[in-house]
């Protein structure tokens, strides 16, 4: 409900004002101003608000704005109030380009109030993409940096739960061929905690093909992996 509600010129979004939200015909949150889209275009603006507690951070609050860049380009960016820990900023990158499409996502709190002895600010950043070139090559990234082993335990992540003990990060590069295919792959993994690292792994080639045996109406399947 609200005490007015206005339509836009453009028959695009309503702008509400003095909006209550009820719930069984309780009010439950108030906003003085509401602009909500009513076409099936993207606009730029406030999402809707995210309020939560926890033992670790205290009264969240996030307010998410999302950027409408252009048609294949968009951005949200979201303050993060922690009442034990301080603010927080959340930011989201996208974009698709043909066969081509990423994402890019950093998370950054300049110093945490809750960590007596240590000003250092605390990060994760994650940047992953997935194309395909020329209809015959084929590209995936997937990496992941992170300030400290205690972070997703700390702060929390949309990227990654709380207990994942490792981060990997991925690079492949993939060519398709009419018959066979192969895959140059690299791969590593930031262990969080304390650990002694016991292996490594090193640039992996993977090469398949099939063959079909007109003959005897088979086909033969060979792969192989360095």
């Amino acid at each position: 409900r609200a005490s007015e509600i206005t339509i836009s010129g453009d028959k695009k979004s309503i702008q509400a004002y003095h909006a209550r939200f009820r719930l069984f015909d309780i009010p439950v949150f108030y906003i003085p101003y509401l602009t909500l889209p009513i076409s099936d275009e993207r606009q730029s603006g406030f999402l809707y608000p995210k309020i939560s507690t926890s033992k670790s951070t205290g009264l969240e609050i996030e307010t998410p704005y999302y950027v409408n860049i252009a048609p294949n380009i968009d951005a949200t960016i979201t303050p993060r109030y922690m009442s034990d820990r301080g603010t927080q900023l959340l930011t989201e990158f996208r974009y698709l380009q043909g066969l081509q499409s990423g994402q890019v996502d950093i998370e950054y709190l300049n110093k945490d109030k809750k960590l007596i002895n240590n000003a250092d600010a605390r990060y994760l950043a994650r940047f992953q993409h997935i194309g395909t070139f020329s209809q015959r090559f084929r590209a995936h990234v997937d990496y992941t940096t992170i300030s400290d082993d205690n972070y997703l335990v700390d702060l929390g992540s949309s990227q990654f739960n709380s207990n994942d003990s490792y981060l990997a990060q991925i690079g492949e590069v993939a060519y398709f061929a009419q018959n066979w295919q192969t895959t140059l792959k690299l791969q590593d993994f930031e262990v969080l905690g304390n650990h002694q690292r016991s292996y490594k792994t090193l640039p992996q080639i993977e090469i398949s093909g099939q063959q079909a045996l007109a003959n005897f109406g088979g086909i033969i399947d060979v792969s192989a992996e360095l």
